[in-house]
């Protein structure tokens, strides 16, 4: 695992994988809650969360194609 310090810039792809987690999560935990409570899901939100995952998965992918190439 990479180990950044506090003077280290973070490269942009990470970065853009960060927020693209924390979105995704955001939006699957927005969507459970509802499904806890006994509301109804919109479809909207459930795509959004798959949209989200399936966009940090591709960065992430990304990157480590990036770090094994370096």
């Amino acid at each position: 695992m990479l180990k950044f310090d506090a003077a280290m810039e973070l490269p942009p792809s990470f970065i853009a994988w960060k927020e693209a987690e924390e979105r995704a999560a955001d939006a699957e935990r927005a969507r459970n809650a509802l499904h806890d409570i006994g509301l109804p899901v919109p479809s909207e939100l459930t795509a959004e969360a798959k949209r989200l995952r399936s966009l940090a998965t591709s960065l992430l992918h990304a990157m480590a194609k990036e770090f094994k190439s370096s």
